[in-house]
């Protein structure tokens, strides 16, 4: 249980604001420090609670949330490591000396299984003993397993088992060939190659650039592998506008490009694009420019760097064009006016143009 009457000393920021002030709390400013009662905190806290262990009432000091964790399994009761530990053996104890099998009937067991074969019958001692060695009869090959694995599996070693999952899981090449080609224009270039889900061997072409790039269909649909590792960078949608203009129209420039004479805090501030042959800079400017999203020291710090690159760009003569975030389904007019370039027929639309690289 928790020490009663205990003070924890949490700060202000902006990601547990809405959580506090729910609470009850008055927010002051970021990084202010405030008292709250521990059993306030966030499920998810890592700040240390003074708790008492309900079995031996021994003090300790542990991260709340942790402290929740332990009383979710132990029906709303704290024990410490001791006493978990005890009562684990203990539950160990009884349910091996009751469940207990003779060798023989270990090795009936194992070898019933996939002609499986035990090579250490005088290791067993209890079905949790987990250094059985186990002669595969599909493969041949030997491995370590538990009386217990073996009871729930199919006695397979995890060589066959993996075998078995992806041959259940593997796709016509056809169907590979759809799901691939069905997403950000990319196409798949070897589809008779594809052999499971797992083996790096499929050739994709890039739906962005033309990149090819080789991964797996298990990277491709669960982790979203669906771009190659340049188009994977952290491109925000408005600035994917405004590539597709510039590779359209053929303008050679430089994305985040940082000048090593205008600086922050620390170092170059990064400019979104910079156009050399027109000496001109494109910022898109989302909601963070303009108001607090990520809290208040973020915005001010933002609005910092922004007057320092206004402030270098005015010294230097570069054009600077800031696109805000309420005209970013305007970009290509902006750009198109402020560029001077030739206007597109009203129903054409810019398509990424393959050949054009970031610099």
């Amino acid at each position: 249980m928790l020490v009663e009457k205990q003070k924890i000393e949490v700060r202000w920021n902006g990601s547990n604001r809405k959580w506090y002030e729910e609470k009850g709390y008055k927010f002051t400013k970021i990084r202010d420090g405030f008292i709250v009662k521990p059993e306030d905190l966030p499920d998810y806290s890592h700040h240390k609670v003074e708790v008492i262990c309900d079995f031996c009432n021994r003090q300790y000091i542990l991260e709340y949330r942790d402290y929740l964790k332990n009383i979710k399994r132990n029906n709303k009761k704290f024990h410490c490591f001791i006493c978990g530990n005890r009562k684990h053996i203990k539950n160990i104890n009884h349910s091996t000396s009751k469940n207990k099998l003779s060798v023989d009937e270990v090795i009936k067991r194992i070898e019933s299984k996939n002609k499986n074969k035990l090579l250490n019958p005088e290791d067993y001692k209890n079905q949790n003993t987990s250094n059985l060695k186990v002669l595969c009869g599909s493969c041949g090959s030997e491995f370590l397993t538990s009386l217990s694995s073996i009871k729930n599996g199919d006695g397979a070693c995890l060589k066959c088992a993996n075998k078995k999952t992806s041959e259940k899981q593997k796709l016509s090449s056809e169907e590979v060939k759809r799901r691939i080609d069905a997403v950000n224009n990319n196409k798949l270039l070897n589809p008779k190659d594809y052999r499971d889900n797992h083996t790096p061997n499929l050739k994709i072409k890039c739906g962005d650039c033309g990149e090819i790039y080789v991964t797996t269909l298990a990277n491709y649909e669960y982790n979203q592998k669906i771009r190659c590792d340049k188009c994977s960078q952290r491109i925000s949608v408005p600035e994917r506008k405004v590539m597709e203009l510039l590779n359209f129209y053929s303008i050679n420039y430089k994305y985040n490009y940082r000048f090593s004479d205008c600086k922050g805090k620390n170092r170059a501030l990064p400019f979104d694009f910079w156009i050399e042959d027109l000496n001109t800079i494109i910022e898109t400017d989302g909601r963070h420019h303009y108001h607090s999203v990520w809290g208040e020291e973020h915005f001010q710090r933002t609005k910092l760097y922004d007057g320092i690159k206004d402030k270098y760009c005015k010294n230097k003569n570069i054009q600077l064009i800031r696109i805000p975030y309420w005209e970013f389904d305007n970009i290509e007019d902006i750009l198109i006016k402020k560029l001077n370039l030739k206007p597109l027929n009203q129903n054409k639309k810019i398509k990424y143009i393959p050949k054009k690289k970031i610099a």
